[in-house]
C-alpha cells in the first residue's frame, strides 16, 4: 500500500481511510491510501510485527477487481 494517491488507477486501487478500520490496539489515524495490486508478492506471516487493521468489505471487492483486471480474468 501507498499513501501516495496520485498512483491511483484501473489496478492501483484508491482505498478512502474510511474504508480501513483501525485495530483497537494500532495507535496512529490512516490516511487515504492506494493498494498496489501489480506489486503483489509472497510475505511470511512470521515477518508481521503489528496488526494496524483490515479493510472494509467493499474495500476488499475494490482491490480483487483490480486484481481481477490485472490478471485480465474478467
Amino acid at each position: 500500500m501507498s499513501t501516495k494517491v496520485h498512483k491511483a488507477s484501473q489496478y492501483r486501487i484508491l482505498l478512502p481511510a474510511a474504508e480501513l478500520i483501525r485495530d483497537v490496539g494500532y495507535p496512529d489515524s490512516f490516511q487515504d491510501s492506494v493498494a498496489l495490486t501489480d506489486q503483489i508478492r509472497v510475505l511470511d506471516v512470521s515477518r508481521l510485527e503489528v496488526k494496524m487493521g483490515r479493510l472494509s468489505d467493499s474495500a476488499i471487492i475494490s482491490v480483487g477487481l483490480g486484481l481481477a483486471f490485472l490478471f485480465d480474468i474478467l
